[in-house]
């Protein structure tokens, strides 16, 4: 399992989710990130999951031009996987990357391929249990909350686990606060919903202090009797302005240290590149640029996600 929590606003975007996986009730890792960033033309967007937390990828080749000097690109950009493709064995946060990766989409596109990639996938038809990407973007000025889920893994209080044979795409516009929590849910207390539902009224003074806010929450979960199990206290935090351009994203490690191999906290998938190798590079948080410059102020809003 895991506990992703979402608040999406007018005025903000902001994702948290812990690292832990597990089989039935035993530790597999503690130190699995599970967000991804993906930027359109017309929008951008910040998703975490809950539910398998690796899966069977197809690696896609990259297209290099036989005339190209290959000795001379990056080796994070051609390592041998990428020369040949094929199938490994990797986190879902690879396979979100993979699936969005080749063609240059806008935001509703994203969501609605992510939705028919992940029915027809393997390994999430073989899983006894669902699996939810929740994602909160922006197109234009205007913020939706999305959920590509096979089962019934959302909600923000008790209730049943099902399990659906294809994911179903949810989504609304974001016309004022709110929180969601997806997969351990129940170990949210009524306090903290509460709590969190009373700041989110009105921005903050710094959009990054709901790091911290949202980093208790999720320590508090973890700490919460049977859901220890689920939770890991440690986690990613994630933040989207309204304005497009510089994404911010945090690791709370609570003092311990993460391992070596443990990539900074967050993937990227950009106009359809995979950035995979590069985000290996990014220390554990800080703030990147996703868009070329942000939007002119000429240019006009956008009502609607856009889709084709």
């Amino acid at each position: 399992m895991t506990l992703v929590t979402t608040v999406a606003a007018p005025w903000g975007i902001w994702q948290c989710s812990d690292h832990r996986l597990t089989v039935g009730d035993e530790l597999y890792d503690d130190w699995s990130a599970k967000h991804v960033v993906i930027t359109c033309p017309n929008g951008d967007a910040l998703l975490a999951y809950t539910g398998v937390g690796e899966i069977g990828i197809y690696t896609k080749p990259l297209d290099i031009h036989p005339e190209a000097d290959v000795d001379a690109l990056p080796s994070w950009l051609v390592d041998e996987r990428a020369k040949v493709g094929g199938f490994v064995s990797g986190p879902t946060s690879e396979w979100v990357l993979e699936a969005l990766s080749g063609e240059s989409r806008s935001v509703a596109d994203s969501v609605d391929h992510l939705c028919r990639a992940a029915t027809a996938a393997p390994g999430f038809r073989r899983s006894t249990i669902p699996t939810a990407f929740v994602l909160g973007a922006y197109v234009g000025s205007q913020a939706f909350f999305a959920t590509v889920a096979n089962g019934g893994w959302i909600g923000t209080g008790p209730g049943s686990v099902t399990r659906e044979e294809s994911f179903r795409l949810s989504l609304m516009e974001v016309n004022g606060p709110g929180v969601t929590f997806a997969g351990a849910h129940g170990a949210v207390t009524q306090e903290d919903r509460d709590r969190l539902v009373g700041i989110i009224q009105r921005p903050p003074r710094d959009p990054l202090d709901y790091f911290e806010l949202l980093a208790d929450v999720n320590r508090r979960a973890a700490r919460n009797g049977r859901f220890a199990t689920y939770v890991s206290e440690h986690c990613t935090i994630s933040y989207l302005p309204p304005e497009r351009g510089a994404v911010h994203t945090h690791v709370e490690t609570w003092g311990v240290e993460p391992p070596p191999d443990f990539v900074g906290g967050i993937e990227v998938v950009a106009f359809g590149v995979n950035l995979h190798r590069a985000s290996a590079k990014m220390p554990h948080g800080g703030k990147f640029w996703l868009a070329p410059t942000p939007p002119s102020a000429d240019a006009p809003p956008h009502d609607a996600l856009g889709g084709s």
